[in-house]
């Protein structure tokens, strides 16, 4: 098996993002909720964590409950990891399962989402991480070590 250097993958997630258009987000965090995200992911948020000296941030369900579900990079009304946000929070307000109240106009076909889907997926296999999951909740961090195999497949985003 072949190891992918870093920078690889971050370069190829990042590919993968340039296709995922953007609308005028109006910072009202009706999308900001406990997330999961892959591999791929996670090697990219941790190098930016890394290099912001950022700490990786997760809550049980008792500190979502207290924060009212917001996710817990929203500081100051703006996602900390904003650069490197996960395919999920890419995808909000641009596909119809993830609409925003002002962005009425889904901005991927079909086509085009799948696209995307497959080449994110292929990238998660490359790096023997389709199975692998991180989030920002405790509890799912906890269970991914734990029981990897038994946590929900991938789902089409």
């Amino acid at each position: 098996m072949k190891i992918i250097p870093k920078a690889e993958i971050i370069s190829r997630l990042n590919k993968i993002y340039d296709h995922i258009p953007s609308f005028e987000c109006k910072h009202c965090q009706q999308c900001s909720n406990p997330i999961m995200w892959f591999k791929a992911e996670q090697i990219n948020i941790n190098d930016y964590l890394q290099k912001h000296h950022l700490c990786f941030r997760t809550l049980s369900e008792e500190e979502f409950q207290q924060n009212q579900m917001k996710c817990p990079y929203l500081q100051n009304n703006r996602c900390a990891i904003y650069q490197v946000r996960p395919i999920v929070c890419r995808l909000q307000g641009v596909i119809p399962e993830l609409t925003c109240p002002f962005n009425e106009t889904v901005l991927l076909s079909k086509e085009q989402y799948h696209l995307i889907v497959s080449e994110f997926n292929l990238l998660n296999r490359d790096i023997c991480g389709i199975e692998e999951y991180f989030g920002t909740r405790k509890e799912i961090c906890k269970q991914v070590v734990l029981k990897t195999q038994k946590l929900i497949k991938p789902v089409p985003f």
